[in-house]
């Protein structure tokens, strides 16, 4: 019994260290400012489980629209679960550089509760407003 144990432990390990623990969900869509597309921003999922794998980054298009996926890997997806969702411009890649001014009004910049279903969420939808009123 002990022997068929450990044996199980041990597929299951095998598995997780091969990826079969972890499956992925498409997490895609738009993010606007006042009704239009933003560019060039940064979004960042990070797991609200610690333990978890993670964060799961993208950057927007000219469009706003942007899919996530692990650093490095993008638009591989996000496995299910709860995360916190931030969203930033001011940053640059160039660290001589001045980071860009930041647009995106809080709770955004510091973050907000988002779930990952199971399907995933290949239409996700972040309207910010910045308070200011139209001209």
């Amino acid at each position: 019994m002990r022997m068929r144990a450990r044996g199980i432990a041990a597929i299951v390990a095998g598995m997780a260290l091969a990826g079969c623990g972890s499956r992925l969900a498409p997490v895609a869509g738009l993010v606007t400012l006042d009704g239009k597309p933003l560019p060039r921003a940064h979004v960042v999922l990070t797991p609200q489980d610690r333990s978890a794998e993670g964060p799961f980054v993208a950057d927007t298009d000219a469009e706003g629209r942007f899919s996530l996926g692990p650093i490095g890997k993008p638009s591989e997806g996000v496995p299910p679960g709860r995360y916190r969702l931030s969203i930033s411009t001011a940053f640059s890649m160039d660290s001589d550089a001045p980071p860009p001014k930041e647009l995106v009004p809080s709770p955004y910049t510091g973050g907000v509760d988002y779930e990952v279903p199971p399907a995933g969420d290949a239409r996700a939808s972040f309207e910010l407003h910045s308070g200011k009123k139209p001209r």
